[in-house]
């Protein structure tokens, strides 16, 4: 990942899709380049989270994966829906 991120949001015990839209609010503020790091223990967030980052114009890296949790670090990108 390198760069410390901008936002950090720990989703665990909340499921899908209240870590997509709490990543979605924190995007929304960020310069393009942002990133959050959004951890979450939520099956469903492997799917969800890439899908949402498609549409939206974000880029979603899988970081680590650690138990049942996974930990994703999301990038806005210059074309990202505003």
């Amino acid at each position: 990942m390198g760069a410390e991120p901008d936002i950090v949001i720990d989703a665990r015990g909340e499921f899908c899709p209240v870590p997509v839209i709490r990543t979605a609010d924190a995007v929304r503020g960020l310069p393009e380049g942002g990133s959050v790091l959004v951890i979450s223990d939520d099956p469903a967030i492997e799917f969800d989270l890439p899908a949402w980052g498609r549409s939206a114009g974000c880029s979603c890296e899988l970081e680590q994966r650690d138990g049942s949790a996974r930990t994703y670090h999301v990038q806005k990108l210059p074309q990202a829906v505003r």
